[in-house]
């Protein structure tokens, strides 16, 4: 779990940045909001199945971010992952108007 507290943040309603302006990223303006919560857990439900889900919350908007995934070995050096991104939220908020992600995985290790 965590806290982030920006003092340049907005109070109200964050707006969302887009994915192309790269103008306003920077170490300082981690976020438009002026407090966001974060909280990340992972379970192992046996030892070929492990899921995972992360959140991260604007207080001031109600807007979040969730990211489920889950990750499966289907076999010998062959695992398969499931990775959502959502964005929920009303328009104007942080994380209001991204929509839906969800990208599958699959990896292979080898030894040369």
């Amino acid at each position: 779990l965590g806290a982030l507290y920006n003092s340049r943040g907005k109070a109200g309603k964050a707006g969302g940045m887009s994915f192309w302006d790269t103008q306003n990223i920077s170490a300082k303006m981690l976020s438009p909001a002026r407090y966001s919560t974060f909280g990340q857990i992972s379970y192992p439900f046996n030892p070929l199945i492990n899921g995972g889900l992360m959140a991260i919350m604007n207080p001031s908007d109600g807007s979040a971010y969730l990211g489920p995934s889950i990750e499966a070995s289907l076999g010998d050096n062959l695992y398969c992952m499931f990775i959502s991104q959502m964005f929920c939220g009303k328009k104007n908020t942080e994380f209001g108007e991204y929509g839906k992600l969800f990208f599958l995985r699959f990896r292979y290790s080898f030894q040369i």
